[in-house]
């Protein structure tokens, strides 16, 4: 099946005064931001000083080893296809990469990289990059499940805001994953004049934000300009409040691997459409939403505060770091947590359980007897996840795992439950 790549030898010959702009074009800038192009683009800000698609090209094929070597996670061979592909490209040779941002922040949990490319004289497009393979990148990506705000956000605003300021023509935004919420979250954020200049906001499987900046006439305002593109078994792009519309795109991977663009399948130049999200989709989706309606942002916190706690200290700092050692860091994960402070302990452990449970609860509720069966049969009453799992146990060295609820664990859990209901009612 054709995807990007197959669009670029496709369409790389026509012009976009032949073929004007579209959000697969998009998408293969954004897929191309994924590449370490702090390497080779110039931080230049008024896009004076700039790099083209064959510099980046160039680049990544002379160096190409120890990029993968550095870095498997996103310096990946299809990646780097696309890297050598667009240079030979026509159409994509007359942009301009400039601008170029990548900071990380363990003490402000911050992961933030961005670039602006001139596609025309008097249009240019502002890409923030997704979640990379720094730990600090993927904690904070769950920071948004309960917090207005993150680090990221805050540097996209500025940088859009900056860009801005610096030219005065039409802009357009766009961002894969994260990268996605940070090119809403940027848009939404900016003075009305600025938003007027703003004609495209790609987002491409990207979660939604915090329920409060939906509510803001400046999210309003850029709604109209904006565009969801997820794949049929999305979850990422689901997740958290969005009312940007969405286009399902066929995809020929599975599950979770679809999150990733170079499976978006391509035909004459347009994404293949499907009519509806699989069953999978809707249920994950239900889930991750009743979970964190259940769970208070104050629990929330702490516990994603601890889990990552958990994953610093046995020596995990990016999702490199488990290539070839995922078992040994399952092990490493299970007795750090086993020597664990017991109210910690019973947090993640309690937290854990719920999302679990929740899944359970929303598979079984989802099941159609009289789709599976075509006789009549008796009443069946399916077990809930506390008759399924009533005990559940830390073990220091080993993987087996066991829970009891103490009568100190059921009064924190009421105290965060009596303050989960008083600040819904104060939402009210």
């Amino acid at each position: 099946m054709k995807n990007m790549l197959d669009y670029i030898k496709e369409f790389g010959h026509v012009s976009f005064e032949e073929r004007a702009f579209s959000e697969i074009d998009a998408l293969v800038l954004t897929e191309l931001e994924y590449l370490p192009l702090e390497k080779v683009v110039p931080s230049d800000e008024n896009g004076e000083l700039f790099a083209t698609v064959k510099d980046i090209a160039e680049y990544m094929k002379k160096h190409k080893k120890e990029l993968f070597d550095e870095n498997p996670m996103m310096m990946t061979e299809e990646r780097h296809e696309v890297s050598q592909v667009i240079a030979e490209a026509p159409r994509y040779q007359a942009l301009k990469f400039f601008g170029v941002v990548s900071e990380w922040d363990k003490d402000t949990t911050k992961q933030f990289a961005a670039i602006t490319v001139e596609v025309e004289p008097s249009v240019r497009l502002v890409i923030f990059r997704g979640t990379d393979d720094t730990l600090i990148g993927w904690k904070e990506d769950f920071l948004m499940t309960y917090s207005p705000l993150v680090a990221a956000q805050t540097d996209a605003k500025e940088y859009l805001a900056k860009q801005a300021s610096l030219w005065g023509g039409d802009l357009m935004i766009s961002g894969h994953s994260k990268g996605g919420n940070l090119a809403i979250y940027a848009a939404a954020t900016q003075a009305e004049d600025v938003q007027l200049r703003i004609v495209d906001i790609f987002c491409f499987d990207s979660p939604g934000l915090y329920r409060s900046v939906l509510e803001t006439k400046g999210y309003q305002n850029i709604v109209p300009l904006a565009m969801r593109y997820i794949p049929q078994d999305s979850l990422v792009g689901l997740m958290l409040e969005s009312e940007v519309p969405y286009v399902i795109v066929k995809s020929n991977a599975t599950g979770a691997m679809q999150h990733s663009a170079m499976t978006w399948e391509i035909e004459d130049g347009q994404f293949i459409k499907m009519e509806k999200l699989t069953k999978n989709s809707q249920l994950n989706d239900q889930t991750f939403k009743k979970w964190t309606e259940s769970v208070s942002d104050e629990e929330l916190e702490l516990f994603w505060n601890v889990f990552f706690e958990l994953l610093f200290s046995v020596g995990i700092d990016t999702v490199n770091d488990l290539y070839g050692q995922f078992m040994h860091y399952v092990q490493e994960f299970l007795k750090a947590a086993g020597d664990m402070d017991e109210e910690k302990r019973e947090l993640l452990t309690r937290i854990a359980l719920l999302l679990v449970s929740t899944r359970f609860e929303v598979w079984k509720d989802s099941l159609d007897m009289s789709e599976l069966v075509q006789f009549e049969m008796p009443e069946l009453k399916l077990p809930t996840w506390d008759e399924l799992m009533t005990t559940l146990s830390w073990k220091k060295n080993g993987f087996e795992v066991h829970y009891r609820a103490t009568e100190e664990n059921e009064e924190i859990r009421a105290y965060y439950q009596q303050r989960h209901e008083q600040k819904k009612h104060e939402e009210k």
